[in-house]
């Protein structure tokens, strides 16, 4: 079993009623059914329903970081990249010569194992395997 760190954000969620639009209350009211039910009222139009939960509520959610998303590189960072490459620019068309395009896929690879490496920090561990991995990841662009 490993023990994993990750980032959560707080949101409310509530129901708002079928007939008016106005927001369903709890009544403080729990049917002893299988599951419970809970008794709500509309703080508009006093209309009732028995919701699987309490409303309004307050959950936790997972924040997505771009790595848990997938997003990977987006196209401005790899235009950034071939710039900084030295690639050339002509009627909106990027140019790269050889040695640019060496020095681009250099600098998307060591952008590529970096993401991979904050990946492996995510999951940082007692038993540290996360932390060998991301450690062995950025050792291989010194090579």
């Amino acid at each position: 079993m490993t023990e994993r760190i990750f980032e959560v954000r707080q949101i409310g969620v509530e129901y708002t009623c079928d007939k008016c639009g106005g927001f369903m209350r709890q009544t403080g009211i729990m049917l002893p059914v299988d599951p419970p039910r809970w008794r709500h009222k509309c703080d508009h139009c006093n209309e009732t329903a028995d919701l699987s939960g309490a409303y309004p509520a307050v959950r936790w959610k997972r924040v997505a970081t771009d790595h848990s998303r997938g997003a990977g590189m987006t196209r401005d960072d790899i235009i950034r990249m071939a710039r900084e490459a030295g690639a050339h620019e002509k009627y909106g068309v990027l140019y790269l010569l050889p040695e640019e395009l060496e020095r681009f896929f250099a600098l998307a690879a060591a952008a590529e194992r970096e993401a991979c490496a904050d990946i492996c920090d995510q999951h940082a561990s007692v038993e540290g395997i996360a932390q060998r991995c991301a450690e062995r990841i950025r050792a291989r662009g010194k090579k």
